[in-house]
C-alpha cells in the first residue's frame, strides 16, 4: 500500500487540508491519505489549540464521507513534543510492507535542518513537498537536499487556520474555508 501523510495540529482542518491531501493522492497514484493529528508540536505555541478530542471530532466529521481517507491516532498518545522521525519509526514497524509519503508544504524545505533526526527522514522517508501561496518552489529548489524531495505543484489555496481562527474572534463568516460539514461546530469551539 502506498499511504500519504499529513500531519499537523489540525486546529482547526480545513479546506486547504483536504484539497492538499486529495491533489497528492492523485498525482501520486496513492492508495490512501492518512490524516494525523500531533499531540504537543515541537515547534508551534499551544496556547490557543483546542482540545484533542475536539480536532480529533472535526476530523472524523470532515472526512467521514471521503473513502480513501482515514483519521490516525498514531501520534497522539504523548505530552511530550512529537517528532516526525519518531512517528515514521513507529508506522514503518507497525507497516513494513508499506510505503509512506510525508506530506510536509514546501516552506518546510529549508526549515528540515532543524527538525529533529532530519538527515533521517531524507534517507528514510519519501517527503512530499507542496507548494504554498508564498513560496517561490524555484528557490526552494535551491537547498543542497531538495532533489531528494517529491515536488507536487498545486494552485494557491489561500486558507490556513490561523485565518480561520481570526476570522471567527472577528466575527466573519468562515464559509468554504472549511468542509459545509463542521462549520457549525468550528464557530462553536473556537468562540468558547
Amino acid at each position: 500500500m502506498r499511504i500519504g501523510i499529513l500531519g499537523g495540529s489540525f486546529n482547526p482542518i480545513h479546506n486547504g487540508h483536504i484539497r492538499i491531501c486529495s491533489t497528492v493522492m492523485k498525482v501520486l497514484e496513492l492508495d490512501k491519505i492518512w490524516i494525523i493529528p500531533t499531540g504537543k508540536h515541537p515547534l508551534k505555541s499551544h496556547d490557543d489549540l483546542l482540545d484533542t478530542d475536539q480536532r480529533v471530532n472535526l476530523i472524523k466529521k470532515a472526512i467521514e464521507h471521503l473513502p480513501d481517507f482515514e483519521l490516525s491516532l498514531a501520534d497522539l498518545n504523548s505530552d511530550t513534543p512529537c517528532y516526525t522521525n519518531e512517528l515514521m519509526q513507529k508506522l514503518q514497524v507497525e507497516y513494513p510492507d508499506y510505503q509512506f509519503y510525508f506530506i510536509i508544504g514546501a516552506d518546510n524545505v529549508p526549515q528540515l535542518p532543524k527538525w529533529h533526526n532530519w538527515e533521517w527522514l531524507l534517507e528514510n522517508v519519501n517527503l512530499v513537498a507542496v507548494n504554498r501561496s508564498d513560496t517561490d518552489l524555484e528557490e526552494i529548489q535551491k537547498v543542497e537536499y531538495a532533489s531528494r524531495i517529491i515536488y507536487v505543484t498545486i494552485s494557491p489555496i489561500p486558507i490556513s487556520s490561523t485565518m480561520i481562527r481570526q476570522f471567527i474572534k472577528e466575527g466573519k463568516p468562515i464559509t468554504g474555508l472549511v468542509p459545509d460539514c463542521i462549520e457549525k461546530d468550528v464557530v462553536e469551539y473556537y468562540s468558547q
